[in-house]
């Protein structure tokens, strides 16, 4: 069986699993949307590579995990399933995030779990200008580019300035990585290379008894020199 539609078979199995719609996308253009004009189009990660991608979190039930460009909710939906207390999703097209809603009450909880149901919620917001408090991991694939991702990562700063705290970031496609390592309350736990597929994820932390209190500017682009020029190539995944 061709590798592509052995991924997208396993990915119909995920979905009628967990009860959710996650493998047909609508063909929205978000490429040209927020502050920065610097989308990307929507690409949902396949199932088995996210298993692992949150593996490496090693998400707890006390954990608030938000997704970043959150499109149908398929890494909001595997964060649930590991019972953390509430996943968020940021997303600018209205009708992506109104799937991911669905998906959200849809969703079949893993068999033998007790307890209350993680909370999810979809927020339809320009990832640059959103609130990110009461966050303790942070997921984003590739959903925009340099300067949007400084903005957000200034959100993040600002929100651990106000509640000092302990957080954990993947950044998976990480293609504007130069801008995490140049926040020094930020330190870098190594990236992980899927060569198979193609992919590849960063990791990083903050823990507010070892590293610096986030500094906040009004984007940290400005300070270690991102260029401005708009990207040609442009896809993110969730």
């Amino acid at each position: 069986m061709p590798v592509v539609a052995y991924r997208k078979l396993r990915d119909r199995v995920y979905d009628a699993w967990w009860n959710v719609n996650t493998c047909r996308p609508p063909a929205v253009d978000t490429t040209d949307a927020g502050r920065f004009s610097d989308g990307t189009r929507y690409e949902p990660i396949w199932y088995p590579l996210l298993e692992r991608y949150v593996d490496a979190l090693a998400p707890a039930p006390d954990d608030v995990v938000f997704d970043v460009g959150s499109g149908l909710g398929r890494v909001l939906m595997a964060f649930a399933r590991r019972g953390v207390a509430r996943c968020v999703g940021i997303e600018i097209s209205a009708e992506l995030a109104a799937i991911a809603e669905r998906n959200a009450l849809l969703l079949r909880r893993p068999l033998g779990r007790t307890g209350p149901s993680t909370r999810i919620e979809t927020r339809v917001e320009d990832a640059s200008t959103a609130d990110y408090s009461g966050g303790t991991i942070y997921f984003m694939s590739n959903p925009f580019g340099p300067r949007t991702l400084a903005a957000v990562m200034d959100g993040i700063a600002r929100s651990i300035a106000a509640d000092p705290r302990p957080v954990r970031i993947a950044y998976c496609t990480p293609r504007h990585e130069q801008i995490l390592h140049g926040l020094p309350w930020l330190a870098p736990r190594g990236t992980v290379h899927y060569h198979f597929h193609r992919s590849s994820i960063s990791y990083w932390h903050h823990d507010p008894s070892i590293h610096p209190a986030p500094v906040v500017g009004d984007a940290p682009i400005a300070r270690i020199g991102v260029s401005d020029e708009p990207e040609v190539v442009r896809a993110r995944a969730a």
